[in-house]
């Protein structure tokens, strides 16, 4: 499933969205590949990290963006 495999990329890799799902970095390639299920349980726990690492991010952006000098019109 390609969302499983683009939700990889952007959580840091095969690994890390495996420790997600609790299974071995093998399993997920088997789900990836449709050779076996993705279940509901998969798909909550990567919109759950997905989430999290969208709001990490949100807040970097938002405290970066605080570090400029606003120009006065």
């Amino acid at each position: 499933m390609m969302g499983l495999e683009r939700a990889a990329e952007l959580l840091g890799g095969q690994e890390k969205l495996a420790r997600v799902l609790g299974i071995s970095s093998r399993q997920l390639r088997k789900k990836i590949s449709a050779e076996a299920p993705i279940s509901d349980l998969d798909v909550r726990l990567t919109v759950d990290a997905l989430t999290r690492r969208a709001e990490l991010m949100g807040e970097l952006a938002a405290r970066m963006s605080a570090l400029i000098v606003r120009e006065t019109a």
